[in-house]
């Protein structure tokens, strides 16, 4: 039997010297990778107890929409500066690579007390899903759960996000 992380490519130096990529295209390109990564991500959450997911620029969009669709709720795109037409709230933060972004959602995305669940491909230093989190709740929104497929531990981006709840599918420590 495969399991998820089979279908992850380790790309070595990539972008830079030191860091080991995980490259989930492969996972992506074969449908019973998808189904594993996808029922990982549902295997703990209940359709009921959110009311709309969002999906952080540009991984966010690989498994969000999928999961929003299936469950019969709204998918909230995340995106970077500029992209989003209309009112914004914005949020800005230092991404893993040391650069200062922007992420913004539509002001009208998040009614308040809606119930938001938070999903991505991949967290590391949990510095995007700290602003989309920080985004949820200035929109009045309440964080759900954050539900991604990998975690890189050794980033530590769980205290990032503390005390909001992580779930991820698959852990590397290394």
């Amino acid at each position: 039997m495969k399991y998820i992380e089979d279908f992850v490519r380790e790309i070595p130096d990539f972008p830079r010297k030191g860091v080991s990529y995980k490259d989930i295209t492969p996972l992506m390109l074969d449908n019973y990778g998808m189904m594993l990564a996808l029922n990982g991500l549902e295997a703990h959450i209940r359709s009921d107890c959110y009311d709309k997911v969002l999906g952080p620029e540009s991984s966010g969009f690989f498994f969000g929409p999928i999961i929003a669709n299936s469950h019969g709720k709204g998918f909230i795109p995340a995106r970077k500066k500029g992209r989003l037409p209309g009112v914004t709230l914005q949020q800005e933060y230092t991404a893993g690579n040391g650069k200062q972004e922007v992420l913004e959602i539509q002001v009208d995305a998040i009614r308040p007390g809606e119930r938001i669940l938070i999903v991505d491909d991949l967290i590391a230093t949990g510095s995007t899903t700290k602003a989309a989190i920080d985004l949820v709740e200035r929109a009045g929104g309440m964080v759900y759960c954050i539900d991604v497929v990998i975690e890189l531990a050794q980033f530590n981006g769980s205290s990032a996000i503390s005390p909001h709840r992580l779930w991820s599918v698959v852990q590397y420590y290394k």
